[in-house]
């Protein structure tokens, strides 16, 4: 059962408190990374309405399903199905995946990756490569996961 959320969404706040069903998002590429991490954290059957079909968004959707996050999409709507890092298929091997160029859903997929226990090697594209992203590298160490940058990429080990 699920309950659907209609209208604007001024503002979201995050706390230990569940999530709403269903949430609205604005036609923000930012937020809709933010919505589809949240939702694939979630145990429950988390409905998204209205996510931009900009490319960051695309990818993101990708490589949640790619994770086994499943994504079932019906018109204006999509249902996100799994909870990352249960649904996660263990590997004996290295998972490459390709995160595309967007930094924000970039971002975003590093400490979501690093709560599984997979090894992944994350693949960037165009500028994506040039941008600084030591800080976050560094506080991701300080957690205890392992990154080791890579010409294309990074390899990460939850």
């Amino acid at each position: 059962m699920w309950k659907e959320i209609w209208g604007p969404m001024k503002s979201t706040s995050v706390s230990l408190s569940k999530l709403p069903n269903t949430v609205i998002c604005p036609t923000s590429k930012s937020y809709a990374a933010r919505c589809l991490i949240l939702a694939a954290l979630s145990t429950e059957d988390i409905i998204l309405v209205d996510l931009p079909e900009a490319q960051d968004t695309l990818d993101m959707k990708r490589v949640l399903k790619t994770l086994g996050i499943n994504l079932i999409e019906d018109g204006r709507k999509t249902t996100v199905v799994g909870s990352y890092p249960l649904c996660e298929k263990l590997s004996k091997e290295k998972i490459n995946i390709n995160l595309g160029e967007g930094g924000t859903t970039i971002r975003f997929l590093l400490p979501f990756l690093s709560l599984g226990k997979n090894s992944y090697e994350l693949e960037y594209e165009g500028r994506m490569l040039e941008r600084p992203m030591d800080e976050l590298y560094g506080c991701l160490n300080s957690l205890g996961v392992s990154t080791d940058v890579l010409p294309t990429g990074l390899l990460l080990q939850g």
